[in-house]
């Protein structure tokens, strides 16, 4: 009996050496900040103990056959298998990480084109943000650049008063300067806003992303913007111009009228693209003549028209019947947007709030230009249906098209609403890109006049190197390449001088590029797009603009923000009370 009641009373007090074991192996760690031998060997040894004397206790007070140790131990099973079953959870979340944006302008996500630009870094680049203070929504940004790019963007907040040498080196006047530095060099981005009336210290996503699409591109394309008949001058579509030369275009503007009467080329030969933004009076038959010839030998044009100009129409219809295109005269109405196809009032501002007369567009082609649009927005006010009736030599795409409820009206003068017979019928195409094949390398005036007459003969024997090409004609086609030229940098120049494929965007709008009207919705990605794909520069990326965070905040004026605080603060909370009192009195 003595022993039997010795080995209780023995384990009770060996018992207690398990926590204090393992509270000096916790301690022993966590000071030394090393988990070697001996803060393990404490640990190790206080668990056993623990677990052993639990063991003990339970066999001799018959603990697993209680009812409430079966209860414990289906409570204690089920509760690890709800941790386990979470923590592999979380754990594939983390793996697989799915984020869902839903504020209003995509703010902690990156635009498609952000995307494909921080996927396609091919060489280290640094952020250098000189501000003080990091903004979440900025950190978030930069984090998303940098895990796309792979590690290829990094980026640093750095105060400039503390590093002043580094602003310095950098070129930093202010703070909120972000720069961009990659292979030795420097690019100064932004200066992050702060003033009470613009958005506060945000990192602009269209900036970076335009500024990293064009890094080690030392390209300039020319854009010309006619002038001289009415259109919209380079003043009026600022906006636009400020979007291209985000992009490495340089814009200016043409009168070939004037040039043409100094005796120059009408277009200058290092134009990429040229844009005829609304014209509202005819061009002289000279100027549509050059428009033609720089058509046909490899240009590109961008032809937005403006309502009600039969002038215009008359003098460029030569040159479209070319390409199969025309503009129909009549006004395209929006009745989805307008307040109904029958009846429509004027004074309604409808969905987009120009009224009928600007019709919303959610349709887009399959094209380069529209392909990642989706269903987006854009609109296009006062505009003119576009025609296609391409020949077999011309390739053309509709790029925009107008809702199942718009049509063409022919008489604004009376109640409006659809005639048939008189209106045309939506869905209507405001906007189409053509293009033709490449021309023929070789022109009349390089060609030597022995060519016309050696190609059908060579043409059927072209296998034979020997016979393909007459001994007489060999020696004077190219004297001078052979003897001056090195093969390297005539192969380069034959290259370069290779004509380029002809390229026509028509758009039955000019207002869209509007200042005003420009940066809302998707007109911009439109007008942007449709040049660079005009440009021919296919390394460039074609999506949507990048959009910035819509400014939401509220200006007041301290008496304002004093009573809002205190509506919130004191006269909420007392309405409360107020309202439970009364529902209490009620039940009393």
């Amino acid at each position: 009996m003595k022993s039997s009641s010795a080995k209780p009373n023995l384990w009770r007090y060996i018992a207690w050496l398990g926590p204090f074991l393992t509270l000096m192996g916790l301690s022993a760690g966590v000071v030394s900040g090393t988990w070697g031998a001996l803060p393990l060997s404490l640990l190790g040894f206080g668990l056993v103990i623990l677990i052993g004397s639990f063991l003990v206790s339970a066999q001799q007070q018959n603990l697993w056959q209680q009812r409430s140790t079966q209860s414990g131990a289906n409570a204690l099973i089920a509760t690890i298998a709800v941790v386990v079953l979470l923590a592999v959870i979380n754990r594939v979340a983390v793996i697989n990480s799915l984020q869902v944006d839903l504020t209003e302008n995509q703010v902690f996500s990156l635009a498609p084109q952000s995307v494909q630009v921080a996927k396609a870094l091919d060489r280290p680049v640094k952020v250098w943000v000189f501000d003080n203070s990091n903004s979440e929504t900025n950190l978030t940004t930069l984090r998303n650049y940098q895990r796309l790019s792979g590690g290829q963007l990094t980026y640093e907040f750095v105060d400039p008063r503390e590093q002043p040498d580094l602003a310095r080196r950098l070129g930093v006047t202010a703070i909120g300067d972000v720069v961009l530095e990659y292979d030795g060099q420097t690019q100064s981005l932004q200066t992050l806003q702060r003033s009470p009336s613009d958005q506060q210290a945000i990192l602009s996503e269209s900036r970076l992303t335009n500024a990293l699409a064009r890094l080690g591109d030392d390209r300039q394309s020319i854009v010309y913007v006619i002038q001289g008949h009415g259109e919209y001058s380079l003043d009026q579509i600022s906006q636009a111009v400020d979007r291209l030369q985000e992009r490495n275009y340089t814009t200016q503007p043409l009168n070939l009228a004037e040039r043409l009467a100094q005796g120059q080329p009408a277009i200058p030969p290092d134009a990429n693209v040229i844009v005829i933004p609304g014209p509202r009076q005819g061009f002289f038959p000279p100027e549509v003549a050059a428009l033609d010839q720089y058509l046909t030998e490899g240009g590109s044009v961008l032809m937005l028209a403006a309502y009600e100009t039969p002038d215009t129409d008359a003098s460029l219809a030569p040159l479209w019947e070319k390409w199969g295109v025309s503009l129909d005269p009549r006004l395209v109405l929006d009745g989805a947007g307008g307040g109904g196809v029958m009846g429509v009032d004027q004074s309604t501002g409808g969905v987009v709030g120009f009224g009928p007369t600007a019709p919303l567009v959610t349709r887009y082609g399959s094209h380069p230009i529209t392909a990642e649009f989706g269903s987006g927005n854009s609109f296009y006010p006062e505009s003119r249906p576009v025609v296609l009736n391409a020949p077999e030599a011309v390739e053309a795409t509709a790029l925009l098209l107008t809702n199942d409820q718009s049509w063409a009206e022919a008489d604004l003068e009376n109640k409006l609403g659809y005639n048939e017979g008189e209106d045309l019928q939506g869905p209507l195409t405001l906007g189409a890109a053509l293009r033709r094949d490449r021309p023929a390398a070789a022109t009349p005036d390089t060609t030597p006049e022995a060519t016309p007459e050696a190609a059908p003969e060579a043409t059927p024997e072209a296998t034979d190197p020997e016979e393909a090409t007459p001994p007489d004609t060999t020696p004077e086609a190219t004297p001078e390449a052979t003897s001056d030229t090195p093969p390297d940098t005539a192969a380069a120049a034959i290259d370069t001088a290779a004509p380029l494929e002809p390229r026509l965007v028509v758009v039955g709008n000019a207002n869209f590029i509007a200042n005003g009207i420009f940066n809302q919705q998707l007109n911009g990605d439109v007008f942007t797009n449709a040049v660079i794909w005009l440009s021919q520069r296919d390394d460039q990326v074609l999506s949507i603009n990048p959009k910035d965070p819509t400014n939401r905040r509220i200006e007041m004026t301290t008496t304002q923000s004093n009573f809002v605080g205190l509506l919130s603060t004191v006269l909420l909370p007392l309405l409360g009370f107020g309202l439970c009192g009364v529902l209490w009195w009620k039940r009393r």
